[in-house]
Formats: C-alpha cells, sequence, structure tokens
C-alpha cells in the first residue's frame, strides 16, 4: 500500500488568516525570500532596507494590503497588492505584486485570495489584475484563475539590462 502525504488543514493546526500591519513586514521576510527564490527572471533580490520601508508606506498609507496565513506564530503564505487608478482608464484597480504559499500549505492558500479580493471591492476597484510566474507551476495557477472567474489577459516578459 502507497503511503500518502496530508497536506495540513484548518483542523490539524491552528491556522490564522489576517491582514498585515505596517509592524508585521519582518515577519514575512522569510517567507518573501523563499519567494524570491522562485522567481524565474532576472533581479529578484530582496532589499532588505528597501523592501520593508515600501510596503510598511503602503500598508500605513492603505494603498496596498497584505494578507497573510500564518500556523504557530508563523507566516506560511502572503498575498500583497496596490489599489488605485489604471493609468489609462482611470478606473480604480487593484494588482496583485505576489501571492506565495509554502508547498505544504498550498491548499490553504485560496483563502488568501479571497481575502485579497473582497478588500479590492472594497476598496472601490472595477478589476483585479492577478499574475503568476512563468516556470513555476504555470498551468495550476491557470485552473485556479478560471474555477475563480479571471480571464487571461496580459502576459508580460522581463530583460535585465
Amino acid at each position: 500500500m502507497q503511503k500518502t502525504t496530508m497536506r495540513p488543514t484548518a483542523i490539524d493546526r491552528k491556522m490564522i488568516y489576517r491582514r498585515a500591519s505596517g509592524n508585521d513586514i519582518p515577519l514575512l521576510m522569510p517567507l518573501l525570500h523563499e519567494f524570491a527564490e522562485q522567481v524565474p527572471y532576472p533581479r529578484c533580490k530582496i532589499d532588505e532596507v528597501h523592501m520593508p520601508d515600501f510596503w510598511k508606506r503602503l500598508i500605513d498609507d492603505e494603498i496596498g494590503a497584505i494578507f497573510m496565513l500564518m500556523s504557530d506564530e508563523r507566516v506560511v503564505g502572503a498575498i500583497g497588492g496596490i489599489v488605485g487608478p489604471n493609468p489609462i482608464t482611470g478606473e480604480r484597480e487593484t494588482v496583485e505584486i505576489f501571492w506565495y504559499v509554502q508547498p505544504s500549505y498550498r491548499g490553504l492558500g485560496v483563502y488568501l485570495y479571497k481575502l485579497f479580493e473582497n478588500w479590492a471591492r472594497n476598496n472601490g476597484s472595477k478589476v483585479l489584475r492577478m499574475g503568476f510566474l512563468h516556470g513555476v507551476t504555470p498551468e495550476t495557477i491557470e485552473r485556479l484563475y478560471d474555477k475563480l472567474g479571471l480571464v487571461k489577459a496580459e502576459t508580460y516578459f522581463a530583460k535585465e539590462l
């Protein structure tokens, strides 16, 4: 008989979903470093001074938000983005900047998305833009985005200069 590995669930562990404050940024840093290691394009190195300061200002000014999934007081997943006017249409929209959940918690990451989408809607956004990293389970993410009602709109490319 083949042994199966069970993913942790909210019943197995004390899982907490919550919106991050500017003071929570240091708690997020280990997870964000793990995320950066998976990015397949150049120049995704976290600046230890800029990144925490940037997100703290976005959160404090309420134009950015990060939602965290915590297990045993450790951040095991997070989604973050910004809200503002589209530079072409002027309509308010929310753009996801990162969404990362440690592999053993991936089944619980959709709840982070739901919190993020509700935040976007409550902040008057007419559009929610979500991305994914090519080379990091794109088929899985595309299927999930389809189930969540998102449609493929754009593809970006990157080049180190």
